[in-house]
Order: structure tokens, then sequence, then C-alpha cells
């Protein structure tokens, strides 16, 4: 860029330079805020997994515990030890409502189900998920999560002292109860499991529905427990943490704990934009002390060069004026120098011309030139 005016070049030159450190400045700003909020959303995160553990236990005890009384209701004892298959299935669908699972079964002592709230094909066929039983014989009753039919299950296993059997209870996973789990913990929460075909499928999820399919092409080559991960979904950034959830299965299914960067940036908002507007008046106040700037240091040299303008023309009355002690002041006073040693060497040249230098008197190349 070529400049006509030392002044423009100064001007320009300082506020490019005022602009660049304004701009890094609040560039290297702004990072260490996005920084500080992302090591927050992580800790949030390890935070939000322990909690979700946490309930998750103690909603598989609750689930135990109200499955363990419906083991010892009398009338519900009553209708196992008839035998009859109606009775028994009705009894089945009565204490399922009551309890609020979706599916409920009976086991014999040899691991075969007697009845099927759901009245599937699983009567008189083995219990298909034989770890739960396994569980429930070592510790008294059992709780997992588990898929069945497509779905996403947690089950609890409890036994029936009189007559012997066992009692199985599925409560679905489904997106209000990943509701409940996402506000206990203020996440966003999904549950996806990878199938035989090395797909993932999402079972329930707090995202909203436009931000699920993103979720499920990230989910590619995704290490569990890491909670620096970070996944983007439809042009937003959320810190994610993948959490494996307790289950059976060759393929388990795993927790999916997210915290948008956007939102944790929102309280930082005001300090941003009070930052940003710092920044703009910084700016408009060195733009206009390089203007002041530019002026004191150009309106002498213009004078100068003015006045080099006159003594070029031979004229040497102009004086350079200037009430300065720095350079500018110097040059000034060298200029007026150089004024009068130009006018004084020209008045002898002058007069070595047009005189005779013994006498005085003038010559004959005054006498032509007049």
């Amino acid at each position: 860029m070529r400049f006509r005016s030392l002044q423009s070049r100064i001007v320009v030159f300082f506020g490019a330079l005022l602009l660049t450190v304004q701009v890094a400045g609040f560039g290297v700003i702004s990072h260490a805020i996005e920084n500080y909020a992302a090591r927050t959303v992580r800790h949030e995160l390890a935070v939000g997994e322990r909690i979700f553990q946490r309930v998750l236990e103690q909603n598989a005890h609750q689930l135990a515990l109200a499955t363990s009384i419906l083991a010892d209701d009398y009338g519900f004892r009553q209708a196992i030890s008839s035998a009859n298959q109606k009775r028994l299935a009705l009894a089945l669908d009565v204490h399922r409502e009551r309890v609020g699972a979706e599916v409920m079964m009976l086991i014999n002592p040899k691991h075969i189900v007697l009845a099927d709230s759901n009245q599937s094909t699983l009567t008189n066929q083995p219990f298909p998920f034989p770890e739960l039983l396994t569980e429930s014989v070592k510790t008294g009753s059992a709780s997992m999560i588990l898929v069945k039919g497509g779905r996403l299950y947690q089950f609890v296993l409890v036994p029936v002292t009189v007559p012997a059997a066992w009692i199985a209870l599925g409560f679905p996973i489904d997106d209000r109860l990943a509701a409940d789990f996402g506000k206990l913990a203020s996440l966003q929460i999904s549950f996806l499991r990878r199938t035989d075909s090395e797909e993932w499928k999402l079972f329930a999820s707090t995202l909203p529905a436009m931000l699920q399919p993103a979720l499920l092409d990230n989910m590619h080559g995704v290490a569990t427990g890491d909670s620096k991960l970070s996944i983007v979904l439809n042009g937003e950034k959320f810190q994610t943490l993948v959490s494996p959830v307790p289950g059976i299965g060759e393929q388990p299914v795993f927790a999916v704990l997210q915290r948008s960067l956007k939102e944790a940036l929102v309280p930082f908002d005001a300090l941003q934009a009070n930052l940003l507007a710092l920044t703009l008046i910084g700016l408009i106040i060195s733009v206009a002390g390089s203007i002041f700037t530019a002026r004191n240091v150009s309106r002498p040299v213009t004078q100068l060069a003015k006045l080099a303008n006159e003594i070029e023309q031979g004229n040497y009355l102009q004086v350079a004026e200037m009430d300065r002690a720095d350079e500018i002041g110097k040059l000034a006073s060298a200029f007026n120098y150089m004024k009068q040693a130009i006018a004084d060497r020209e008045n002898r040249i002058s007069t070595l011309a047009y005189k005779d230098a013994l006498t005085g008197l003038p010559n004959r190349i005054l006498f032509n030139d007049r």
C-alpha cells in the first residue's frame, strides 16, 4: 500500500499494530475462557457419571424392594400355587401394573419361564438371561440393564420362597426415564449399544430428535471413560463422557453423558461482551492517539518542506519558528542555520561576481548586466 502523506502512514501503521494487539488479546482471553468452561464441563461430567451410577444403584435397590414385597404377597403366592395358567397370567398382569413394570415373568427352579405378562413365546422356554439368575442365587436378588425385544430394560430378579420360584420384572429405560436421570445431573444423557454389525443403536435420549442421528454418526471409534471427548452435533460442540452401564450380553450398553459448551459459556457472555467493548474503546482511543501523534510529527515536517520550497525559489526571509526542544526543533534550527548560510554564501558570490575584490568598486560585469 502506498501512502501520499507521512500522517496517513503513521496512523495506518499504529492503527494496524494496535488492532493486532487488541484482537490478539481478545482472542487469548476468549480462548482462556473457553478452556476454563471446557474444564468445568469435564468436571461436571465426572460428577454426573458418579451421580448417574449412584442413582442407577438406588433405583435398582428400590425396584428390588418393591419386587420383594410383591413376592411376599399372599394373594400372589396363591396364584402361583394354583398352577392355573389363566389365573397366573392375570395375577402377573395385575401386579405388573401395580409396580409400574412393563414386563413380568415367573421362573421355576429349573429356570423355565412358567408365565409371561406379555404372553410371549418365552412361556415354557428357558429363561433368556441366565446371568441374572446366577447373580440372584449369589446375592438373593439381582438387577441388570439388558435388551429384550429391541428395547432397553432394567430387569430385577427376586426369589419367591413358597412356592420356590423367581419373579423377573422389567422396567423400560425410555426417554422419560432418561429425562429424569438428566435432570438430576443437569446433563444430556443417551443410552446406546453397539450392534453385531458394528452400528450403534439408540434406545433413549434427552437430546433433541434432530441431534440424535448426528450422535450415532460420531460414536465410531469413541473410547469409554474419556471425559475429554468433544463431539460436534449439527455445528454445536458437546463435551462427552461415555460410561458403561452394568448389564449382560456380548455388546454392553453405554450411557453417553453430554453437556453443550455453548450452554456452559452462557454465564461468560456478559464478560466477553464487556471485554469486546473495552477492546473497541481501547482501539478507538489508540487510533485517536496515533492521529494526534501523527499530526504533531507531520505538521512541522510540512512546514519545513514549505520552507525548503521558499529557499529553492531564493526567498530567505521565512524563518522556521518552532518552540520545541526535541529532534523536530533541532531540525528546524538546522534549517534556519542552513538558510542563513545559503543566503550569506549567495551574497558573497554576488559580491565577488560584480565588484572588484581589491577596491570594492563595481566591475565591468555589473555594467554589462545593466
